[in-house]
């Protein structure tokens, strides 16, 4: 048995030391998450032994007017509530959302003809600068940065002043 079906059975046939619903009405969607924590009585197997927690996440909802439902696992070492893993996970994905996200879709990053590590190397970095300045001048959203900067280039030596 694989470790994702034996914390997939787990889940299903045990009853979870803490539980955490969150409700999200916002950008068009409602979305209510779940989430779910199992203490981990016996290890799966030695190599993992030293987990002692097991979280499943529920995420379903309305999305675009359509209905959705997904669900993810996750191990962990640490023995936390239900709210502890949930605000752990979110802030996770708040991550991946505000940086991976806006390369990918904003700057194009998956979509760029290069193939030399150090070149797509160099430019995730200067990407990552960018994406730097425009927060830390105070917008929220990259493309407004985009169009404030455009092509006056000026606008980040008046900065210095």
């Amino acid at each position: 048995m694989t470790a994702y079906k034996h914390v997939e059975e787990v889940t299903k046939n045990s009853q979870p030391a803490s539980v955490d619903c969150d409700e999200d009405k916002s950008h068009g969607r409602h979305i209510i998450r779940l989430t779910s924590v199992f203490n981990v009585t016996h290890p799966f197997n030695t190599i993992w032994e030293h987990i002692k927690s097991y979280i499943k996440v529920e995420r379903y909802g309305e999305r675009d007017k359509k209905e959705y439902y997904n669900s993810a696992y996750y191990i962990s070492s640490l023995v936390e509530n239900a709210q502890t893993f949930a605000q752990k996970i979110r802030g996770h994905w708040k991550i991946e959302n505000q940086l991976h996200w806006v390369k990918d879709v904003i700057f194009k990053e998956e979509y760029l003809p290069l193939t030399d590590f150090q070149a797509i190397s160099n430019l995730s970095i200067l990407q990552t600068i960018a994406l730097n300045l425009f927060r830390g001048l105070g917008f929220l959203s990259i493309t407004k940065g985009q169009r404030w900067l455009d092509n006056r280039w000026f606008r980040l030596c008046d900065l210095l002043e």
